[in-house]
């Protein structure tokens, strides 16, 4: 038997939580539903009440939600591993594919490639089982975006191209439209810049026939990002003042950022230091008022170049170490690896060659491994 107080009482820890949560309290909601699971955790009970187990499930839901908000990658990791495995144990086979979707992201971002596959390959096989051809075409994508971090393009190329065929057949022109720009990011890594631009562009096109406003500014940004490249200066300036013009009007700041980032790096590469860091100046303080920590690191990181490539290797490494801190703090073992090659490079720079040998070690271990 259940005791209906202890139901009552969970509904109300729900209930309350979810405000704490909207009225920026989550750390509070997280403490709450941690307590209140007591009252929903007997697995005799579970499995012979549906209430009970469905507010066992919410309450795990609200955690999730809190960890999210709060930005916890630890608990965003825990709660969702654990909600996997109570639609798994329910055989609830649309939630079970969305969380393993969910959990794949979250693997991805933190370098976990091998995890990442596996649950995307289940959440493939469950969403062809249950006709969901919108999830089907996006663990597709997600599929050649990990086979395109550990450098197996062909088989990107060949994911991606599935998504794009599956997004026509249902007539989804968003997703058309991502996978066109995918097709062309994994083409330029094979060196096909023409093949790449015209994917890029038809990627354009249908953003600007959709009103996708956002679509059009990260088309802009990859196709001047492609013309960088390609040592096109003038063109990549073009695209990347269009993509900085959506931005400001759609209001998107993180992205405005990435522009100012993108920009500092076209002066910086045709030699224009102190219009570099302007840029990147600029955008390291969009990103601190945002709280965009990864944003940060990447500004700083830019940064770092700059001071380097001028000489002044001090601030260089001052900026590099700092990166690297936040970075290691967000676990984001690509931007670690980028640092500690940063690093390497200015040691190697003022001689401290076996300083340099340990940052290019440390950097080696966090590149992706291609062993699945």
């Amino acid at each position: 038997m259940f005791d209906t107080h202890n139901l009552i009482a969970a509904v109300i820890v729900i209930m309350v939580a979810n405000f704490l949560i909207s009225t920026c309290r989550a750390h509070k909601a997280i403490k709450l539903c941690q307590e209140g699971l007591s009252l929903v955790s007997k697995l005799e009970i579970i499995k012979q009440n549906k209430l009970y187990k469905n507010l066992n499930k919410a309450m795990h839901l609200t955690l999730l939600r809190a960890s999210f908000v709060m930005d916890d990658c630890t608990n965003v990791m825990k709660y969702t591993k654990k909600y996997l495995h109570i639609q798994q144990e329910c055989g609830e086979m649309a939630e079970e594919c969305r969380m393993s979707m969910l959990l794949a992201t979250l693997y991805f971002r933190q370098s976990e490639y091998i995890e990442a596959r596996k649950l995307l390959e289940k959440a493939l096989l469950i969403s062809k089982e249950i006709g969901d051809k919108n999830r089907e075409a996006t663990c597709y994508g997600d599929l050649g975006k990990i086979y395109q971090e550990v450098g197996e393009c062909d088989n990107a190329k060949q994911h991606y191209e599935e998504a794009l065929a599956i997004s026509k057949e249902i007539g989804d022109k968003q997703g058309e439209q991502a996978q066109y720009g995918n097709l062309g990011t994994v083409l330029r890594t094979l060196g096909e810049y023409h093949k790449a631009k015209e994917y890029y562009e038809e990627a354009l096109a249908i953003s600007q026939k959709i009103a996708d406003r956002k679509g059009e500014f990260v088309c802009c940004r990859k196709l001047g990002s492609l013309f960088q490249s390609a040592g096109e200066y003038q063109k990549a300036m073009r695209y990347y003042e269009e993509a900085l013009a959506i931005s400001k009007e759609i209001g998107d700041r993180k992205e405005e950022a990435n522009c100012c980032r993108h920009f500092g790096l076209v002066f910086h590469s045709v030699g224009e230091y102190q219009k570099a860091k302007k840029y990147h100046e600029e955008a390291l303080v969009i990103s601190k008022k945002l709280g965009d920590r990864e944003g940060e690191a990447d500004s700083k990181g830019n940064l770092g170049l700059v001071f380097h490539s001028v000489g002044e290797y001090q601030k260089a490494k001052e900026y590099h170490e700092e990166a690297l801190v936040i970075s290691k703090e967000i676990g984001d073992k690509k931007g670690e690896g980028a640092q500690c090659g940063n690093l390497g490079n200015v040691f190697q720079s003022v001689g401290e060659y076996q300083r340099a040998k340990q940052c290019y070690q440390k950097a080696l271990a966090m590149h992706p491994k291609r062993n699945w």
